[in-house]
């Protein structure tokens, strides 16, 4: 029986989930109490990947070998981060964990989390400052911890906000995650504290920021939707067995079993607009990472000490001449995120009462205008090395940075296959960040060591940066152009309810072939 006769037949009926669910509005003070959780992730890893573990690499390595190093460990925690995100979401998206779920759907995942990313983050600050394997184990143990909190708290916004929120939920999240990457970048001037009193600050905000969204997020209904992991599981086939339909997805320990619960994490795939924002997020992401990466060592390598900002300010370390950077980046990405994400529900509103197709029209705009600053910003960062200038580029390149955090969530949330697996499914959407990570620092580190040997060889001290750096700028181009690609009425049917549509296979087929 072809698997739409069986979604259709009186026995197995799946029950398609409508994006209009009946939720209550949330005013902006529940938002922002949700959003806390983001507020200290953000602080933790921009803290450890911009300033600590570049600073810390610099005495684990020599000068020739310290993109190199960095790369490796950077490769070896989004490796993980791959594997551990999607498992995560999908385990709190799952009912068969009762032990945990007598605390609630997703409050014990970010409890067990904070607490082990906590013994981490000690140990990279007592153990991991004299040998590059155990500073490596302990990075990979905050890593997997970090996931383990992150993964599940994905799913927050699908599980309780309404899809006319999306957007300003994203901007309260992008805020949330822009202050604390303000505030993990600020970490430059604190580190003639020493490198142990620096972790053990970033432990109190992951502990406080870990406590306090545990104490705010409600309770979430764990009930298990069979008929919804179904319809997942059926998209990926041609053809299933009626009989066999009811217990498809109960575990009997056979490798069949687990095959088939390991292919529910390829389901997202198999709508086109999750394709096209999975890909247009990788490329942003790249972008971003190839430029993050190496900023620290840019200031040291390129730019040099000391550094001149303006009104007389003179900085003698690459560390905080970084802070001051990222800091700029903040000072213009703070306000146009959440104004950004308001603006794009507002115009989303608007559109059903006018003769546009594309609610996400706003949206996608608005993520073409943020690659496309920053492809102009990472331009100028190697037309004029100098510190004043950084700051000024620093400001063009938080517009557009602010403005894709706006509405990044807000666009993947929108066109979510199924909002039972929400944590799920955009747990496979977070991977559009961490194998960019994953392939920048394999690929990049090495690329920038041999370039920039080779550079000082020819009198062009910034040779590797150049190719680094003049790639990330394309890569925010492309982006700003493929996001265009996602149309919903692609994988969705205007109907009383806007209920999602699967793909029919022919037209996958016919994708895949184009």
């Amino acid at each position: 029986m072809d698997r739409l006769d069986l979604m259709d037949s009186a026995e197995f009926k799946p029950t398609l989930r409508s994006f209009d669910e009946k939720k209550p509005l949330l005013s902006h003070w529940t938002l922002n109490l949700l959003s806390l959780f983001w507020f200290a992730n953000q602080l933790e890893w921009t803290a450890l990947l911009v300033i600590l573990i570049p600073h810390q690499v610099t005495h684990l390595s020599t000068n020739e070998t310290k993109g190199q190093t960095l790369s490796t460990i950077l490769f070896f925690g989004s490796f993980l981060s791959c594997l551990t995100f999607p498992i995560f979401g999908a385990l709190s998206d799952s009912s068969e964990l009762s032990i945990l779920r007598r605390w609630g759907k997703r409050k014990p995942f970010v409890a067990i989390g904070a607490v082990g990313s906590t013994i981490g983050l000690l140990g990279l600050g007592v153990a991991g400052q004299e040998s590059l394997p155990v500073f490596l184990g302990f990075f990979l143990i905050t890593r997997f911890f970090g996931d383990l909190a992150a993964a599940p708290y994905s799913g927050v916004i699908p599980d309780l906000v309404p899809p006319a929120q999306y957007g300003t939920a994203s901007g309260w999240i992008g805020v949330h995650s822009l202050l604390g990457s303000l505030f993990g970048g600020l970490f430059g001037f604190t580190l003639r504290l020493g490198i142990f009193y620096n972790y053990l600050l970033i432990c109190l905000f992951v502990l406080v920021g870990s406590s306090l969204s545990v104490l705010f997020l409600p309770d979430i209904e764990t009930k298990k939707d069979d008929d919804d992991e179904f319809l997942h599981y059926s998209s990926l086939s041609n053809s299933i067995d009626e009989e066999k339909a009811p217990s498809i997805l109960k575990s009997n320990g056979t490798w069949d079993d687990c095959h088939q619960k390991i292919s529910l994490f390829g389901s997202p795939f198999r709508y086109r607009n999750f394709q096209w924002i999975f890909f247009t997020r990788f490329l942003m992401v790249l972008g971003g990472s190839l430029f993050q990466q190496f900023l620290q060592y840019y200031f040291r390598d390129v730019v040099s000490s000391p550094f001149h900002f303006f009104f007389g300010v003179t900085l003698q370390t690459a560390e905080e001449a970084t802070s001051v950077f990222v800091t700029a980046v903040l000072f213009s990405a703070v306000p146009l995120t959440l104004l950004a994400g308001i603006y794009a529900d507002h115009s989303a509103q608007d559109t059903k009462t006018k003769t546009s197709t594309d609610p996400l029209m706003k949206k996608k705009k608005i993520v073409c205008a943020a690659g496309v600053l920053q492809g102009i910003a990472g331009f100028l960062v190697l037309l004029f090395p100098s510190a004043s200038a950084m700051a000024l580029i620093g400001l063009v390149w938080g517009m557009g940075y602010g403005s894709f955090a706006s509405v990044d969530w807000a666009l993947a949330t929108a066109i979510l296959p199924s909002k039972s697996s929400a944590a799920r499914d955009l747990g496979v959407w977070h991977l559009a960040s961490t194998i960019p990570q994953m392939g920048s620092a394999a690929v990049a580190g090495p690329v920038v060591d041999y370039f920039q040997q080779l550079g000082h060889e020819s009198a062009n001290k910034n040779l590797g940066y150049i190719i680094v750096y003049g790639l990330g700028t394309i890569l925010f181009c492309l982006a700003s152009c493929l996001v265009f690609m996602i149309q919903p009425d692609s994988t969705m049917v205007e109907t009383k309810d806007r209920q999602l549509k699967p793909m029919q296979n022919d037209e996958f087929t016919s994708d895949q072939s184009e």
